[in-house]
C-alpha cells in the first residue's frame, strides 16, 4: 500500500512499475490530508516508481511523508529504512527527481 500526507489542491499520488498495474489516487483539499492507494505486485514485479504531481495551473503542492508497505516488509516512511525482507523482493528506496 502507498500512503502519503500531501497538501495542495488536486495532488495526485501513484505507483507504476514492471509486473504491476499502475494505480493512483488524488486529493482536492487545500490543507494537509492523507492519501492511500492499494498496490498489487506479483512475481514479475522488479521495479516500482512512486510519483506525485499537481493538476495543471493549480497552486504548488507539498508532500510531508511517504510510506510504501506490503506483506513481509514492515511499513517505514521514506528515509527511514526498515529491516530487510525475509525473501528476495523489490527493495523500497527513496529518490527525488526535480524537473525543469
Amino acid at each position: 500500500m502507498l500512503a502519503a500526507s500531501v497538501r495542495g489542491p488536486y495532488v495526485f499520488a501513484g505507483v507504476s512499475g514492471t509486473g504491476t498495474e499502475s494505480v493512483a489516487t488524488w486529493s482536492n483539499q487545500g490543507d494537509w490530508n492523507d492519501l492511500t492507494v492499494q498496490v498489487t505486485t506479483g512475481a514479475d514485479t522488479t521495479e516500482l516508481t512512486v510519483y506525485f504531481h499537481g493538476w495543471y495551473e493549480q497552486a504548488p503542492y507539498s508532500v510531508r511523508w511517504v510510506s510504501l508497505s506490503g506483506p513481509g516488509v514492515p511499513p517505514s516512511p521514506c528515509g527511514e529504512p526498515g529491516p530487510p525482507p525475509a525473501s528476495p523482493s523489490p527493495t523500497p528506496s527513496c529518490s527525488r527527481t526535480y524537473g525543469p
